[in-house]
């Protein structure tokens, strides 16, 4: 995307009076739609193209890949559970060993009357050196290991538990992510659909309009500057009704690019903007669940890993035991044709216990424990912190949306003045009580007014989107 192309999407959704939500959330698009078109297109989940806003969230987490990769995590996590589970279970293994010694090493003595190596026909005091072992040797074993107690282990355990219950919590931080930006885009198409089609009523209106002062300028009760300004209002119109149009094309291309949905596939949305939508209420920010909220849950999590981390480290001092089974046998040969003979193998087993005390680590594990106690009261103050920082953001939430509402409620008086503006203006023009000039002035108004009601319709839609956020209640499963 070049800058002359950015400047002009940011001159024209400024001219069609676009929210500056609106605007960022089509430049944003811009900025990624290179990536969007530079990969194909994700095949259709099925034949679905008919979407209400739950819907719309729905498939976009469904095939969204942050969430595809939150949820592998959760996978990965698990297999991680049953790595450390097998830890405590049987470990067998075997061993096979064969030896080809072409020069035994000798063992060395001196010749002596009255030693049971004694040669006669060696002098006294001579080296009589022979070896012990023959050169072919062939041995097999087979192990069992089975840990009997390790207080790290138990503790390991309940530490991988968390952890999945960690990789969880981060799915669902991911989906709160989507669903919020998948709402936006949504209110995003219907406002600036909403604004398309009243763009087509006010064309339709302003053609009958000009037809009946045609009529009056044909019988010479009207003057062709009359006729001229409504049509320079209507070019008007009609310019800004196609950079509308766009605008509602590329908004419906952010919409389908934060779903994952393919670009070039049709979307129809059943959802529409209705009165009763529009009345919302403020949070009381004294009945805030804050485990509601995604990070408080999370610092609740964190916490306890934090707190086994420190029993893992306390789990130190206590003995570990393992048993151990060993079944072997083996054999050698001066000749390697002899190692498979049954005769020549010597069979041997072993049970063994193993007891590792700790008496002494020069203060280590205390030092880890103090260090793991620190962290357990750095997440404790997180919690106020995020306490803090929820009140803040409904409190917030709640201001923006009173805010919001009264200004589209202003707008839609403004609005529906501006429409009488407009039917009187005709009125008395068509009457010779009224000039040509109030009727497209109030044109113009009745526009602005339009643009004005739906920029407020739009941010207090979004205004419902963060005080839902801030309550935690804004994606539920």
């Amino acid at each position: 995307m070049t800058i002359n192309t950015l400047h002009y999407w940011t001159r024209l959704l400024k001219q069609t009076g676009a929210g500056v939500l609106t605007i960022a959330m089509a430049l944003g698009l811009l900025a990624t739609n290179a990536i969007a078109q530079a990969r194909p297109d994700t095949k259709l989940v099925g034949s679905k193209s008919s979407f209400s806003l739950r819907e719309a969230i729905s498939y976009a987490i469904e095939n969204n890949f942050t969430t595809k990769n939150a949820a592998l995590d959760v996978t990965a996590s698990q297999h991680k559970v049953k790595e450390i589970i097998a830890i405590g279970l049987p470990q067998i293994s075997g061993t096979a060993n064969y030896a080809n010694t072409y020069n035994v090493q000798k063992f060395v003595l001196e010749n002596e009357l009255g030693s049971p190596f004694y040669t006669p026909m060696l002098g006294n005091g001579d080296v009589v050196a022979f070896g012990l072992q023959l050169p072919h040797t062939l041995s097999a074993q087979l192990q069992w290991q089975q840990l009997l107690f390790d207080g790290s282990y138990l503790i390991g355990i309940k530490a991988s538990q968390t952890y999945i219950e960690l990789a969880q919590k981060n799915l669902e931080a991911s989906k709160i992510t989507i669903a919020e930006n998948v709402t936006k885009a949504y209110y995003g198409v219907l406002v600036n659909r909403e604004r398309l089609g009243l763009f087509d009523l006010n064309i339709i209106r302003l053609d009958s309009t000009m037809r009946e002062i045609k009529a009056l300028y044909n019988t010479g009760f009207a003057e062709k500057l009359d006729v001229d300004r409504l049509e320079v209002t209507r070019n008007n119109l009609l310019s800004e009704r196609d950079k509308t149009r766009r605008l509602v094309e590329l908004s419906e291309q952010l919409l389908k690019f934060q779903m994952s949905y393919p670009q070039r596939e049709g979307m129809t949305l059943t959802d529409k903007i209705t009165e009763s939508g529009l009345k919302l209420e403020v949070i009381n920010p004294e009945l805030i669940d804050y485990t509601k909220r995604i990070e408080y849950s999370t610092l609740q999590t964190q916490k306890r890993l934090a707190e086994l981390d420190l029993q893992n480290v306390n789990a130190g001092y206590l003995p570990r035991l393992v048993g151990q089974f060993s079944l072997g046998s083996n054999t050698a040969a001066s000749d390697i044709t002899n190692l498979p003979k049954s005769k020549r193998w010597f069979y041997y087993d072993q049970l063994a216990v193993s007891l590792q005390v700790p008496i002494f680590d020069g203060f280590s594990r205390y030092h880890q424990a103090q260090q793991k106690k620190i962290n357990i009261r750095k997440a404790e103050n997180g919690f106020e912190t995020i306490k803090q920082g929820i009140d803040l953001q409904v409190v917030s939430a709640n201001t923006s949306l009173k805010n919001a509402q009264e200004t589209m409620l202003i707008q839609k008086r403004n609005m529906d003045l501006a429409t009488e503006v407009v039917r009187v203006s005709k009125v008395k023009y068509t009457q010779g009580v009224g000039s040509n000039l109030e009727v497209t002035t109030a044109e113009s108004q009745l526009k602005e007014a339009q643009i004005n009601y739906f920029n407020a319709v739009y941010d207090l839609l979004i205004a419902k989107v963060d005080q839902q956020k801030a309550a935690g209640t804004l994606y539920m499963e």
